[in-house]
């Protein structure tokens, strides 16, 4: 690497995309996925204690978490939930409100939150009678996991209650054909808020897509207990890791775990990862794809399972490059979040990425969650010298590699398209004089 920094950071509270409303529990979302005849949307199935909740407060829980509510717009897609659709624990036959209505009136036709009118229906016996304002969808689960009087839709009244509803996550507003909230799980799109809309959407700037998989360590093994699962050298624990050295904890933790010895909650999602310290540090690695001579930033979420010591320390590595990072434990749980940011500059088409804790007694290391890399602009990239001025000697770096790769010089080419030609010449001419 030709250079590293520690540019900064900010402290955070510990957010959430699972908060959905009070009182309310979930099952974990699922993807409908494309690859299994889907249509890549996510859903969650939320169930709540029966309370003043009609069909608009209902959606609008929804749409708090940048959702909407289910609409079954084909029979596969209908199959897929009612799957999922099961008694409660008590042996309670469940209804989730879904996207389905009509307008008011007696036998208008009914239609998908989409606006898209019904093209098969799966009304349970007897339904819809046309009672007096059941204009809205309940899908009544039984458990039975086929069909039955108790297995399908319901026609209900506005001010009815219902025990849950079913969440729909089809958004994708950077329009890249990918759903934005399953980006925003796996870490690819940052959502410091907690609100499931991607920042750069809400802020009406482009989306870098991160470059590091997997990067809230929410894809992997499923762990249905709250709690921690140790995974030693040499390990692939989940997709796009692997563990470097000693041992590491990928920890379940969330709004929806009961804080135990763990003094922190998850940034994002459901899952983190302890870095440890036992004779030696923990140690993940990630390589990821990169273009010589570009500028990258790395960004990541540091807290600390504080306990025996007061510090938490670790330290990034790239290539032979190191940054120093510091959690200093707060009196109170669960301790804050606080965003580390380091930039650097590739100078392979591989970069490895390692994370690594100096901390060598206890066990309990630094945590870290929402890992993300992203390629930045060259504010100057016509500064071949990188003098701060794009002057005679970059014109003359430019005449010297003309025609090859770069050579000696490679950042003069410029538009990195593996020659030293035209583009970079004009770049250099038209960005004379001193640097922004």
């Amino acid at each position: 690497m030709r250079s590293l920094k520690s540019i900064g950071q900010k402290s955070l509270g510990v957010l959430s995309s699972l908060a959905i409303a009070a009182g309310a529990s979930a099952q974990d979302a699922v993807q409908w996925r494309v690859e299994d005849g889907g249509n890549g949307h996510w859903y969650r199935i939320v169930v709540r204690p029966y309370g003043p909740y009609n069909w608009n407060m209902t959606r609008a829980d929804a749409q708090a978490v940048g959702g909407d509510l289910a609409s079954f717009e084909a029979p596969a897609e209908w199959g897929f939930i009612r799957s999922r659709c099961r008694l409660l624990p008590d042996g309670t036959v469940t209804q989730f409100l879904a996207g389905g209505r009509r307008q008011p009136g007696v036998k208008s036709p009914w239609v998908w939150l989409t606006g898209d009118p019904f093209s098969y229906f799966a009304w349970n016996v007897g339904v819809p009678n046309d009672g007096t304002g059941e204009n809205f969808v309940l899908c009544v689960g039984s458990g039975t996991g086929g069909p039955s009087d108790f297995d399908g839709w319901d026609d209900w009244r506005t001010d009815d209650l219902s025990s849950g509803y079913i969440i729909e996550w089809s958004a994708d507003c950077n329009s890249d054909g990918i759903v934005d909230y399953g980006q925003i799980r796996a870490g690819e799109l940052e959502d410091a808020n907690g609100n499931n809309t991607p920042d750069c959407c809400e802020q009406s700037t482009s989306c870098p897509i991160n470059l590091i998989e997997n990067g809230g360590f929410e894809i992997g093994p499923t762990q249905t207990d709250c709690t921690w699962v140790v995974h030693g050298a040499g390990s692939a624990f989940v997709p796009g890791w692997s563990v470097l050295q000693v041992s590491v904890d990928r920890e379940r933790l969330s709004a929806n775990c009961p804080i135990t010895t763990e003094s922190w909650r998850s940034y994002e999602g459901e899952f983190t990862i302890d870095l440890d310290g036992y004779s030696a540090g923990g140690a993940i690695r990630q390589v990821v794809a990169t273009t010589p001579n570009a500028q990258y930033r790395l960004t990541f979420q540091l807290t600390g399972n504080c306990g025996e010591t007061s510090i938490k320390s670790m330290f990034v590595r790239i290539g032979d490059m190191e940054a120093s990072f510091d959690h200093a434990c707060q009196a109170t749980n669960p301790q804050p979040w606080n965003e580390k940011v380091v930039e650097f500059v590739a100078t392979s088409e591989t970069t490895a990425i390692d994370f690594v804790s100096k901390m060598t007694v206890g066990g309990n290391g630094p945590v870290i969650d929402g890992v993300r890399l992203v390629q930045i602009a060259d504010p100057c990239s016509s500064d071949i010298d990188q003098s701060g001025t794009v002057n005679a000697v970059d014109l003359a770096a430019i005449l010297t590699v003309w025609g090859t790769d770069g050579g000696k010089y490679p950042r003069a080419d410029i538009n990195g398209d593996g020659e030293v030609n035209g583009p970079d010449l004009a770049a250099v001419l038209s960005n004379w004089g001193s640097c922004p």
